[in-house]
């Protein structure tokens, strides 16, 4: 198989590259890479071009230099970008700051990236490859030099007094009808504060009055409303910039350019519900192909520019393209536009096709010279060395020799996390070469199957044939790095199996923290979607003898809940640990390493579960969890969030026991502005941090004896049950006498009548003893006479009501 734009083969630079496995003479032995990695996405060669999910080359040089020698030979069988490339050869000069293992040696490794996208082969290969960067420029200049006249026609405007200005870019806001009065309106004139730059996500209807978001209206067009431009002051002889109101004459040349037909090639690839990423967003904005996700003047002057470069000198033609692809999706319509503060940037969400209600079109030769600028200097900066780009699929690499490679590092597609192919339709559309999706490793969400859609287990499969591919091309004793991040279970059992049933040992597991978050990310963290923030990095190990089956666990909840209290209580010393170990996210990915480690089964593992287990047994302030007998100290003196409430209760209390009655009226006073801030109430915050003294009905301050009963295991575990009791989660019922110990537990600890209730409805008195039968339906009629809501005059009807 012929590499990507080379003129060797697959086969060829193997056999040039790799060293012979020879198990008579193979002394190789390493252990698995044990340290965490912490890396930023911030740095030059990071950001010469965008890619979904991409690892900084930065975070992947330690492990290389740990598990490989110089010359060694590494594959990449999901490459991306090509980081795992650039890694490689810049272990012959690792960047300032990376921490390299004791007795590693420096010197470039050669590589083979693998991708099945013709998008991420593109990408890695202007990465890994040499340009001569002179002659880059000279072919840039020409290509402007020649659409000039041109660009002056597509961007040319006038300033407000008639001088000749150059537009820089307009925003574009979604025109609406009125769902109530039926009359039109701009998404900017209603909703966007000009002062402050914030978004309402509710408005008045401007003709009406109706108020409501912009889901209620139906969207009829995009409009541009705001041209933000450059002009030669003739006063001073300087560029100034202005903006004004999209006039008359700049939509009348718009209306000018949509009649026109372009006298170039673009991409008129149909774009429809076949593809997973399609949204009747996309439908109700005329998208219909990959055309139409560009503004008519973008696609006019990037078809313009795309020709040229077609035409141009073949030894920068790559480098040119590199150029256009990394341009390609910030000047279309997914280029969101954020008002105020920010300054406009071409900034569409990675990883999605949405098509924003306000967007900006910006000035197509502006930025790409901008970019030339950037790109110029990173191109000197990027290594050199020995690599190849292999375009094909994962589960079939048969132009790679079996045991020929040296190490592996990857990291795959994520289940149903990342669609690929539909994101990188828009680079793939100008390449005129597209990802062959019968091969994507993928779990389709939209997508039935009879749509032509994947399954979980279409998922497996595929994901099951690339670790047989890489086991078979790995030397023996070596090692695999693997980067996964999902919270489905499912996904990471699918990922284990695959590995063991391949022949790989898993030996640890340890964190990639990109500190930069994704979208999803971002989501996951707030709650909004079951998307972990870090990333896990499995060290797979390729060894003769037999795998050791993943144990089931017998209680999952009990497990589990060693696990995170024994890393709560590690973290008790704030010298040594930051809070952002304390997130839902983080306990997820604890729980899960150790899990691995301890080669335990992770089925039923999500983080929906971890949450609901730390609800029921933790205390959580300001989205961290703590444990029940943890002192909660704010470093604030007034009340903002749930640290400084705590700290307000203390001081009341510090100085006498209250009531609380007591306290409601100065809590009230002091939670005036934020109580809507708080997640939880003020009985919930005494609840979880104080002694209530049930002798004198006061809350105060717990001695010591008492904290540690507040996180007695006993007590955090009969909380749990009670609760997963009453929400008809809990897979068997107790015997009766443990059932009776809860009512009694339920009314003296939690003084929770209807819980008493609840559990006495569940209870079968015949198998207590009289005594007890006696006791437990006293405290049930008592408690009964609680609830007001109840008919204490019929009894059935009590019955009817927990049952």
């Amino acid at each position: 198989m012929r590499a990507y734009n080379s003129d060797i083969t697959v086969e060829e630079f193997i056999a040039k590259h790799a060293t012979p496995y020879d198990p008579a003479t193979d002394n190789y032995f390493r252990e698995p890479f044990a340290r965490d990695t912490k890396v930023g996405k911030n740095s030059a060669i990071y950001n010469a071009h965008s890619y979904h999910t991409k690892v900084p080359p930065e975070g992947i040089v330690p492990y290389i230099l740990h598990y490989t020698e110089p010359g060694d030979l590494i594959l990449d069988p999901f490459a991306g970008s090509g980081m795992t490339g650039v890694a490689a050869m810049m272990c012959a000069h690792p960047p300032f700051g990376i921490e390299v293992s004791p007795g590693a040696k420096l010197g470039a490794r050669k590589a083979i990236l693998n991708d099945l996208s013709p998008a991420a082969c593109h990408i890695a290969y202007n990465y890994c490859t040499p340009c001569d960067i002179g002659l880059l420029k000279r072919e840039f200049k020409r290509i402007v030099a020649e659409l000039n006249e041109e660009f002056d026609w597509l961007y040319g405007t006038t300033h407000d007094d008639g001088t000749p200005a150059t537009i820089q870019y307009t925003i574009w806001s979604d025109l609406f009808r009125c769902c109530r009065c039926g009359e039109t309106f701009f998404l900017w004139d209603v909703a966007v504060d000009p002062k402050s730059g914030k978004v309402a996500e509710k408005f008045n209807c401007p003709h009406c009055g109706f108020h409501g978001p912009k889901t209620k209206h139906k969207r009829v067009d995009s409009v541009p409303v705001i041209t933000n431009y450059e002009y030669l002051d003739p006063k001073t002889g300087k560029k100034k910039r202005a903006e004004h109101r999209t006039t008359p004459a700049e939509l009348a040349k718009i209306r000018e350019i949509e009649a026109k037909e372009i006298p170039y090639w673009y991409p008129t690839n149909p774009f429809g519900s076949d593809r997973e990423m399609w949204r009747g967003g996309h439908r109700d904005a005329g998208i219909t192909r990959l055309c139409d996700f560009y503004t008519k003047r973008n696609l006019w002057a990037l078809a313009a520019i795309n020709e040229r470069i077609e035409r141009a000198c073949t030894e920068v033609q790559m480098g040119l393209k590199f150029i256009f692809t990394g341009l390609a999706t910030g000047l279309s319509k997914l280029n969101r536009y954020r008002p105020g503060k920010y300054k406009f940037s071409l900034n569409p969400l990675l990883g999605t096709l949405y098509i924003p209600s306000l967007f900006g079109e910006g000035h197509v030769p502006y930025y790409f010279g901008n970019r030339l600028k950037f790109i110029v200097p990173i191109l000197t900066l990027l290594p050199t060395g020995s690599t190849i780009i292999r375009k094909g699929n994962a589960a079939e690499m048969l132009d790679i020799s079996t045991e020929s490679i040296d190490y592996i590092w990857t990291d795959p597609p994520f289940g149903s996390n990342i669609f690929y192919s539909d994101c990188s339709l828009l680079w793939e559309a100008w390449l005129q070469d597209f990802t062959d999706i019968n091969h994507e490793a993928v779990w389709n969400k939209s997508l039935k199957p009879e749509e032509g859609g994947k399954s979980l287990t279409d998922y497996a499969t595929i994901m099951t044939k690339c670790f047989e591919e890489m086991h078979r091309v790995l030397k023996p004793g070596r090692w695999v790095s693997m980067v996964f991040s999902n919270s489905d279970d499912h996904v990471w059992q699918v990922i284990r199996d695959g590995a063991r049933d391949a022949g790989f040992d898993l030996s640890n597991t340890i964190s990639l923290d990109k500190k930069q978050r994704s979208f999803k990310q971002i989501k996951g963290e707030k709650g909004d979607e079951n998307v972990v923030g870090t990333d896990i990095i499995m060290n797979l190990h390729k060894r003769p003898r037999a795998q050791v089956a993943v144990q089931a666990i017998s209680d999952l909840d009990e497990t589990v809940m060693g696990i995170l209290r024994q890393h709560l209580e590690a973290l008790l010393d704030p010298t040594r640990y930051s809070d952002a170990l304390r997130t839902t996210d983080s306990l997820y990915n604890v729980v899960l390493q150790e899990l691995m480690n301890r080669k335990l089964s992770n089925r039923g593992l999500t983080l929906p579960y971890i949450d609901e287990l730390c609800r029921s047994s933790f205390k959580k302030i300001d989205g961290r969890w703590y444990l029940p007998s943890e002192e909660i100290r704010a470093e604030r003196t007034t009340l903002e969030d749930e640290r400084s409430a705590i700290e307000w209760i203390r001081a009341q209390l510090v100085q006498h026991p209250m009531t609380l009655a007591e306290l409601i009226p100065p809590w009230r006073k002091a939670t005036l502005k934020v109580e809507d801030r708080l997640e939880k109430t003020l009985p919930q915050l005494l609840e979880e941090n104080f002694w209530h003294d049930a002798d004198t009905n006061r809350w105060r301050l717990p001695t010591e004896a008492e904290r540690r009963q507040m996180g007695d295991e006993r007590t955090l575990r009969i909380r749990r049950n009670i609760q997963r009791l009453r929400e008809g989660k809990l897979e068997a019922l107790p015997k009766d006498s443990e059932l009776l110990e809860w009512m009694f537990f339920a009314y003296q600890q939690l003084a929770d009548h209807r819980a008493v209730v609840e559990i006495y409805q569940r209870l079968n008195p015949t198998h207590l003893s009289e005594a007890d039968r006696k006791k437990a339906r006293r405290l049930y009629e008592f408690c009964v006479t609680q609830l007001p809501e109840i008919d204490h005059e019929d009894p059935s009807g009590q019955l009817r009501l927990f049952r």
